[in-house]
């Protein structure tokens, strides 16, 4: 699948509720590139590509050119300035992953090599790295893939030298203390076990085991427990001595960097780094496939994950890139051929989608779909009958020149952050040997005919090259040890305490996972001005010191359990969540209490956090849709707190003070000021006893009254911004609904119609005039009124034209109405949608106790499809008129900074 600038992190800073995002951001193609996600162990993120521009965007993509030099060692450096950036990123890749392992196949080890990099060196101890660099106001993070392993830094620009000083220390000095790898060891076991009760990622792994035979694609990154349980710290120093060298090594560095200092700074800390021969990489190619074959395994969800895999090619090949856009053509978004048959047309489906996967070897074209188990045979019969047709009758030119502007998009989009283009250089160096591959790449697209696309379905789209995975409720049998998994689940139970406290459990024991969320009024309603951002600030130190337990404690405990233990915080609310096994849930719930009823909000820590959350505002601020929406929301609630930013401001946080944060939690986390929503491999009688055990005695108290005006703007606002961007971005904003007001199911599907990849806007905007990069809209309801917003992403020549369709649409559906087939299909689609966000106990107790918090109560998200399916056209109509209000519209553009000042 396309070059490593597949990658886009660009998304719509809307509103954000209750620790969630609450946005939809509809894409043309949504590509995951492998290296990142489907590939990678440690970077467990969803890159989503946007997709679609005019080709004669191409010629404006011309940028500082990226400096390569080699090190006397054999270290490649490559340097990348981004004028005016505020941050910088030094990632270092080793050339060396899952499928290089040699003797030590299937165990791990590069990944068990990556976590020991991050547990001390010669002279930093355990934690102090991560310590250093968020004390530095910067990120760190590390990822395992099949080919390649990676160290990244973030932070600002004036830090660099410090990253890359701390980057050389874990590659060159790592200590792999004997005790804290056995502690390690345990750890990534408890990750194992966890994604192994991930449905998602069983269905994947399943696919690349029986895909290949003989290469090491075939083996998890994480390893396999055995194997992984045997390896020795020697056996880890060989592999670090061995592959850990700099001849085999590409360090990037990106930002608002000096070339020269950058370079001069990695020459000095890498100066004592010694180069050692090396063995080029040789590694047993897969034998042709001559069959069809097909691996079904039970496992215990209500939906089927299916995945097909086509062998592919690898990442310079010259097929690649017809691969590619067959894969645009066949499995992206509404439009594809697949979602219009499979989905849309003969309802086989829930999702549907294709992508190709180019590693470094020969990869898999895949297609994976979502659907109930009786529809397996005939969605495979549906999927090979729409291959068939582009076997013998090829695609049309409209196809085509559209996925070709969904390239050039997508190569846009996913440049503009100093991370995401570090990453597109290192990996398009160390897969390609070229710094440069993602241009070439879209050069390469353009050329592609018609005739191109059809001769690669031929070649590689073959029942005899096709490996099949299933993994959902097939009927294989009960056995002894499926028992547990298909017993029936349990409803919720609501148990109040004395004290106010509310507890809800929801016993399901298919899998021994537990999801805990605690839950308190809060968020930025309790905000002023003068402390925006003090709910979130409060809500991530509840887990940095009790009178217990440090930071450091608590983060190692919940770690070596495999546990995470977060913090929440939007609009409404703030409160604590907690993932965990089951056989851990009783010491991991005693720290998330300990976190809740005995927070010390340390000095020490609230500076260190106060780095993070401004480095983290520096970040957000180098997002095209933030900036946008950040001033629509001031713009649109005046005075009322749900025009702040979750994070807050500079000059707020400056402000906040260890007694403010105190206060600040004091007055909010009265246990009649709590849900606590235990959900999964638990029963009744034990959450409630732990909870009694630890919440019983915290007292209730008064929760203070708030008086927030509801004041809009009462006549249009329009604002014009100059940014340093390519493209423009049109945000809309209009007072939206309550949580209690039942038109907001009006305005949903009403939403739906107009913003999603079926509906109106999209139509108009993406498929009739190629004239957004991307696009989409929500409704954001509040305790208050809320929001409704739609938005844009397009080119400085279409902006104008992008405004007036979409203020034509609003004023046609005002007039006009809806039909009853647009009704049906949004009806259709947001109770598939419904369904999907809830399949996770998580995600459950989240949601219902938000609505037990909010008063609407917790069985509320049950009647969702009743309430969304009895929505009439009418209601609809109504919906438009009543708030999709042009008189108190707020709009926000923003357009090339280059091109405003040309027009002046």
């Amino acid at each position: 699948m396309g070059p490593p600038s597949a990658i886009a992190l660009s998304t719509p800073y809307v509103m954000e509720i209750d620790g969630r995002m609450n946005f939809k951001r509809y894409s043309l193609e949504k590509k995951i590139f492998l290296t990142l996600l489907f590939f990678c162990w440690s970077l467990n993120q969803n890159f989503v590509v946007s997709r679609q521009a005019s080709a004669a965007e191409e010629s404006r993509i011309s940028e500082i050119q990226a400096k390569k030099q080699a090190l006397d060692n054999g270290l490649t450096i490559i340097a990348k300035p981004i004028p005016q950036s505020a941050l910088a990123t030094a990632l270092l890749i080793v050339k060396t992953g899952s499928a290089t392992e040699e003797e030590f196949l299937g165990s791990g080890i590069s990944h068990f090599v990556e976590h020991m990099l991050f547990k001390g060196t010669e002279k930093r101890k355990v934690g102090q790295i991560a310590q250093e660099v968020e004390a530095l106001g910067g990120a760190i993070n590390g990822f395992t893939a099949q080919d390649y392993t990676g160290y990244s830094i973030t932070l600002p620009v004036e830090k660099i030298g410090q990253a890359i000083e701390i980057l050389s220390d874990i590659i060159m000095h790592s200590r792999f203390d004997p005790e804290e790898l056995e502690k390690e060891r345990e750890v990534i076991l408890s990750e194992i076990r966890m994604d192994n009760d991930d449905p998602d990622n069983r269905v994947y792994e399943l696919l690349f085991a029986h895909s290949y035979t003989r290469h090491p694609y075939r083996y998890r990154i994480s390893g396999y427990e055995p194997l992984l349980r045997a390896l020795t710290r020697d056996d880890l120093l060989t592999y670090y001595k061995r592959m850990y060298i700099p001849n085999n090594m590409v360090l990037v560095i990106t930002g608002g960097i000096e070339n020269e200092k950058a370079l001069a700074a990695v020459k000095e800390e890498f100066r004592n780094f010694e180069q050692k021969p090396f063995f080029l990489r040789r590694l047993p190619q897969e034998p042709e496939q001559n069959e069809t074959r097909r691996r079904e395994e039970f496992y215990p969800t209500q939906l089927l994950r299916m995945y097909c895999g086509f062998k592919s090619v690898g990442i310079t090949e010259s097929d690649l890139f017809a691969l590619d856009v067959l894969a645009a053509i066949l499995g992206d978004g509404d439009d594809s051929r697949l979602y219009k048959e499979l989905y849309t047309k003969k309802q086989l489906v829930y999702s549907i989608g294709a992508f190709n996967l180019t590693p470094m070897d020969k990869g898999l074209f895949t297609i994976h779909c979502t659907l109930d188990k009786q529809n397996k045979e005939a969605t495979l019969a549906a999927i090979f009958e729409q291959i068939e047709k582009i076997r013998k009758r090829g695609v049309s030119l409209a196809e085509l020149e559209k996925a070709k502007k969904q390239v050039l998009s997508g190569y846009i989009f996913s440049r503009q952050t100093t991370t995401q283009i570090a990453y597109d250089i290192a990996l398009n160096e160390v897969t390609t040997q070229d710094p440069d591959f993602s241009k070439k790449y879209v050069e390469r697209i353009q050329r592609l005919l018609p005739q191109d696309i059809q001769a690669a379905a031929k070649r590689y789209l073959t029942h005899e090259s096709l490996t099949v995975t299933m993994v959902g409720p097939l009927d294989t049998g009960e056995t002894a040890a499926d028992k547990r998994i298909l017993e029936p689940l349990s409803e919720i139970h609501k148990v109040v305490l004395d004290n106010g406290l509310t507890l809800l459990v929801k016993e399901d024991h298919r899998l021994p996972l537990v999801a805990i969320r605690a839950l308190y009024k809060g968020g930025l309603r309790f905000e002023t001005t003068d402390n925006n951002g003090i709910s979130n600030l409060t809500a991530q130190m509840l887990t940095l010191g009790t009178k217990r337990r440090s930071a450091k404690a608590i983060a190692r405990e919940i770690e070596a359990m495999g546990a995470t233990l977060n913090a929440i915080s939007g609009s409404n609310s703030f409160g604590l969540s907690l993932d965990v096994l089951t056989q851990d849930v009783e010491p991991a719930f005693g720290i998330m209490a300990d976190c809740l009823k005995n927070p010390m909000f340390p000095e020490d820590e609230l500076a260190k956090e106060h780095q993070r959350v401004l480095a983290q505002i520096k970040a957000k601020e180098d997002d095209v849709f933030f900036l946008a929406f950040r001033p629509l929301k001031r713009m649109l609630f005046k005075n009322h707190p749900y025009g702040f930013d979750i994070l807050g401001e500079k000059e707020s946080l400056d402000r906040i003070k260890r007694q403010d944060i105190l206060a600040f939690y004091q007055r909010l986390s009265g246990a009649n000021n709590m849900v606590l929503a235990i959900y999964g491999d638990v029963t009744l009688e034990k959450a409630t006893q732990l909870v009694k055990a630890a919440f019983a005695k915290t007292g209730a108290k008064e929760l203070p009254q708030l008086n927030l005006e509801e004041a809009f703007p009462k006549e249009p606002v329009e604002q014009i911004s100059p940014v340093p961007r390519e493209q423009a971005v049109i945000a809309l904003g209009f007072p939206g609904l309550r949580f209690s007001d039942q038109q907001r199911y009006s305005l949903e599907v009403l939403d739906a119609i107009l913003s999603s990849m079926s509906g109106r806007l999209f139509q108009k905007i993406r498929e009739d005039i190629g004239g957004a990069y991307t696009l989409g809209g929500g409704s954001v309801p509040g305790i208050e009124r809320g929001m409704y917003y739609l938005y844009a992403a397009t080119t400085y020549e279409n902006m104008e034209k992008v405004k007036k369709i979409m203020l034509q649409e609003i004023i046609a559906v005002q007039d006009s109405g809806v039909s009853e087939a647009e009704l049906s299909k949004a009806k259709a689609y947001l109770c598939g949608e419904h369904n999907e966000s809830l399949e996770t106990n998580a995600a459950l107790a989240m949601a219902s106790g938000l609505d037990e918090l909010y008063g609407l109560g917790y069985t509320n998200y049950q009647h969702y499809k009743e309430k969304i399916s009895s929505v009439t056209r009418e209601q609809v109509l109504q919906a438009a008129r009543d708030y999709l209000n042009r008189s108190a519209m707020v709009m926000m553009i923003l357009a090339p900074q280059e091109r405003l000042s040309d027009k002046k």
